[in-house]
């Protein structure tokens, strides 16, 4: 599921901003109770795995599974307001860099998409008995988050080394036309003299 990495250092930035704002375990701006919060894996350039862990205190099962959709919602936008903090911090810090690489005016600014049909859910007991009348469980809710943007603007070349920029590709293709041309224009030349 880690799929290939092409561009190792929007990689590592990502990696960078995950392990330094989402990646600790104390409460902090992203997380505003002990109680839950939301980690992100980095899978590879363009896929990010975001964790979301939080408690619930329920009187009884059906209990549960009526509110079971609202929790999950909960879960969500929580997930959704950590990827916002986490774009602003990517997009704030690396466009500083940026200006100091000299890549002013050019600033590789991510965005964050959720994949809504990777949500997978589970819950689980962390304390029932049939004698107290409120029993603890765990919410555990993981999506996927598609990334877009980032992206170092170098040139990718394909496996034979052809560009795989349009415009490049065009004026490759120009360019090769203009020299068959020539090349047709001197062999008729050659062929005049002969």
């Amino acid at each position: 599921m880690s799929g290939m990495i092409k561009d190792l250092r929007k990689f590592n930035r990502l990696s960078r901003v995950a392990n330094s704002t989402l990646g600790s375990s104390g409460p902090g701006e992203y997380a505003p109770a002990t109680t839950q919060h939301v980690r992100f894996e980095i899978i590879n350039d363009s896929l990010i795995k975001a964790h979301f862990q939080g408690t619930l205190t329920v009187s009884s099962q059906s209990m549960l599974n009526s509110l079971m959709t609202k929790h999950i919602d909960d879960a969500l936008r929580f997930i959704k307001a950590s990827a916002d903090k986490f774009v602003k911090e990517y997009n704030k810090e690396f466009a500083e860099t940026d200006k100091e690489e000299g890549k002013e005016g050019f600033v590789n600014k991510i965005s964050l998409k959720l994949n809504e049909l990777s949500i997978t859910d589970s819950v689980e007991f962390t304390s029932y008995s049939i004698y107290k009348p409120i029993q603890s469980a765990m919410l555990r809710v993981n999506v996927l988050i598609d990334v877009s943007g980032g992206d170092d603007k170098k040139e990718s070349k394909d496996y034979d080394g052809n560009s795989t920029d349009p415009v490049l590709t065009k004026i490759d293709k120009d360019n090769t036309k203009k020299f068959d041309d020539m090349k047709d224009f001197l062999s008729k030349l050659l062929k005049e003299k002969k």
